[in-house]
Parts: structure tokens; C-alpha cells; sequence
């Protein structure tokens, strides 16, 4: 860590974060205002209409289905029966999607169908990626995230930008890491962990396998962290290492490409947070499954809203001398609080942005802290 380094911004970069502003990031896809239907007239054929924004280019269309409410994505209908805006799509609004389900013959349309619309460009999605088996086989599932440098922190032009996302800085990733594609679950604690460290999940907050773990501290995140380790050994499983995401990993992540306050863009009126998070406004009081919400372009789910994601970062109020190469920000001896990151269920949409932060102390446990993994394999750059 530099101790002797002057906190400016060259000129050229703050002239650059300034043409940047307010603009959408050049060649990432954003889905929004999805509606599905079945006809009426007995054909068994679904319309799904969305609109396609925020891309420079043609953007790759997927569509994705759940029979129960949004909890799992496990319906991915066949191209051949698949029409329309779908497939290689340039931007734009209207967009339009003909599923000829009567084809799919194994499909039931019912109360529970929920549809997924998912765009991606190469450069931004990482589609490679890795599975871990839990004990009884319970996936735990992992994107690669690709090497790069990026400016981290809140822009100076954001009103609801706080002091402690300052100054802003350029980080670089010489190694590309993975990065769990969802908040761990219930099920996926009990299966590596088998009990709940205090308080287990409730209904009153939600409850069921595909609900994210909560009530867990930062203590117990790393116990988790150790225990998964030692079964990936155990098992054989290809060698990598799983720990908590520094601070810097966290935000490169959530970004995914993208200089906006969020994912999809600046949004200055917050009007597709909705789309994109579970937080205050459209929460019911609760969190909510993972993967119920659109992906960023990196293809990980709920990096903002729903819980709060611990960070292995001791708390400091600024970036004054934070680590440039987005290694965690540790202290000697350790502090006492932690980094959190991503705003929860019960957060208000500015503490949504992929640049909020957020701390408490490293053994305290609430109904809105979780967390996620990455992971390092020693085989690849």
C-alpha cells in the first residue's frame, strides 16, 4: 500500500468520468418493462413483450421460465420453437417474443409461470461457468469475472453520493475471479454449515431453499467460508479457494462494466430499480428468493438490494489509501467493523447504487445481512 500518494485524479480522467456521466455504458444491454401472455384462442402460444435499451450494438436474447413463481429457472424453451425478437436483437422498444409452448409439450402454463428475458453482449457477459456440489449435492454456482481496471468509488456529480465513497480511484485485477451468481441460499448453508449459527429463517422474513441465508454475521460467513473449503478438498473438486469478496471485487463486479450509479444506468429518477432489486418499495416486508430479478451484465443476481453482502474489508471512512491492485482493505490488528455492500430489502433505492456502503460490527447478525462468495483457481489468469 502507498502511503505517499497525492488523492487527485489526473485531469484526463476526471474529463473522461465527466463525458461519461448521465450516459449509458457503451454495448450494455438493459431489459425492461417485460409482459407476458397466453392467447386465448386455445393455440398454446405465449407473447412476451419487453423493451431492449441502453445498447450500441446487437445484444444476444435469451428466455428463461419458472413454474414456481420465480424461486428457480430451470425452462429454458427450444429455439425451434422460439420466434421473433429473440436471439441476436438490436436495441430498442416493442420488442416481441413468440413461444409456440404447445410444442414444448412437457409444459404446464400456470399461475406460478413467471418469464425471464436475459440479453448479454460477449464483452460483458462472462458465460463460462463453474459448479460446486455441497453435500447432497446442492449446487452452488459460480461466473467468471474477467481481469480489468476500473474506477471504483461514488462519481462527484452524484447528489446522493456520501464521503465515505470518495475519493474516487482506479483499480486493477490483473487475475480475472469468480464470483457466486447468487446471494448463498438457505439450502445451501444447511448443506454445508447443517444448523443455523442464532436465529434460523423465519416466514416472517422469508423462508425456503432458494431464500438467502440471513441472520448471519460476518464471523459467521467466514466459518461458512472455511467449511466449504475443506469440503471442496475433500471431494476432489477442482482446486480453488473460496473466500469472501474484498470491497474492491464487490463493486468491480456489480458494475459489471458499466460508470453509472447502477447496473443499468443512472436512472436518476429511480424508476427500473423495481426492475433489477428487491428493496423497500416493492419488498412486502421481507427478502425474496435469489435469481427473482433481472441479472447485470455479468450475469450475477441481486448484487443490489435484497440483503446486504458481507466484504472481508475492515471499515474506513473514505478511500483515502485504499488498495489500488483490489486486494481487501485490512487493518493491523484487525478493526472491529466490516464492510457490507449491495443495500438490503428493507433499503431505500438510493442505498441501491452500485457504490453505497454500508458497515457493522464483524459478530453482529440481522434478518437483512448475507453474503456471497468468489473464488480463485489457481489455474487460470
Amino acid at each position: 500500500m502507498q502511503t505517499n500518494k497525492l488523492y487527485k485524479l489526473p485531469g484526463s480522467l476526471l474529463n473522461r468520468l465527466s463525458e461519461l456521466y448521465y450516459k449509458p455504458a457503451s454495448g450494455v444491454p438493459f431489459v425492461s418493462n417485460i409482459a407476458a401472455a397466453k392467447r386465448a384462442d386455445g393455440s398454446n402460444v405465449v407473447d412476451i413483450h419487453y423493451d431492449l435499451e441502453d445498447n450500441t450494438g446487437a445484444a444476444m436474447v435469451t428466455l428463461d421460465v419458472s413454474i414456481d413463481g420465480g424461486a428457480t429457472w430451470t425452462i429454458t424453451p427450444q429455439p425451434e420453437h422460439l420466434s421473433g425478437d429473440v436471439g441476436q436483437v438490436s436495441s430498442g422498444t416493442g420488442k416481441h417474443i413468440v413461444w409456440n409452448m404447445g410444442a414444448d409439450n412437457t409444459f404446464v402454463f400456470g399461475a406460478e409461470t413467471k418469464f425471464r428475458v436475459v440479453a448479454y453482449t460477449e464483452a460483458f457477459k462472462a458465460h463460462e461457468e463453474k459448479t460446486i456440489l455441497l453435500p447432497g449435492d446442492v449446487p452452488l454456482e459460480l461466473v467468471y469475472i474477467p481481469a480489468g481496471t476500473f474506477v471504483m468509488g461514488g462519481e462527484p456529480e452524484d447528489s446522493d453520493s456520501d464521503s465515505d465513497e470518495k475519493p474516487q480511484h482506479e483499480v486493477c485485477f490483473e487475475r480475472d475471479f469468480c464470483m457466486g451468481k447468487y446471494a448463498v441460499t438457505q439450502a445451501q448453508w444447511s448443506a454445508v454449515m447443517k444448523e443455523w449459527p442464532g436465529l434460523p429463517p423465519s416466514s416472517v422474513y422469508g423462508k425456503g431453499d432458494m431464500y438467502p441465508a440471513y441472520h448471519i454475521s460476518w464471523d459467521d460467513a467466514q466459518d461458512f467460508v472455511c467449511a466449504l473449503n475443506a469440503h471442496i478438498a475433500a471431494t476432489g473438486q477442482e482446486p480453488l479457494t473460496v473466500h469472501l469478496p474484498s470491497e474492491a471485487q464487490w463493486e468491480y463486479a456489480c458494475r459489471a462494466g458499466t460508470t453509472t450509479r447502477f447496473p443499468w444506468g443512472n436512472d436518476p429518477d429511480y424508476k427500473k430499480v423495481g426492475q433489477y432489486a428487491w428493496f423497500w418499495d416493492n419488498c412486502d416486508g421481507r427478502a425474496h428468493p435469489v435469481g427473482e430479478k433481472q441479472p447485470n451484465s455479468f450475469g450475477l443476481y441481486g448484487m443490489n438490494g435484497n440483503v446486504f453482502e458481507w466484504c472481508e474489508d475492515d471499515w474506513h471512512y473514505d478511500y483515502g489509501e485504499a488498495p489500488e491492485d483490489g486486494s481487501a482493505w485490512l487493518d493491523t490488528p484487525r478493526a472491529g467493523s466490516r464492510v457490507m455492500r449491495g443495500g438490503c430489502w428493507c433499503s431505500y433505492f438510493r442505498d441501491c447504487r452500485s457504490t453505497y456502503r454500508n458497515c457493522s460490527q464483524a459478530n453482529v447478525r440481522n434478518y437483512a445481512f448475507g453474503f456471497r462468495v468468489v473464488a480463485s483457481f489457481s489455474s487460470r489468469h
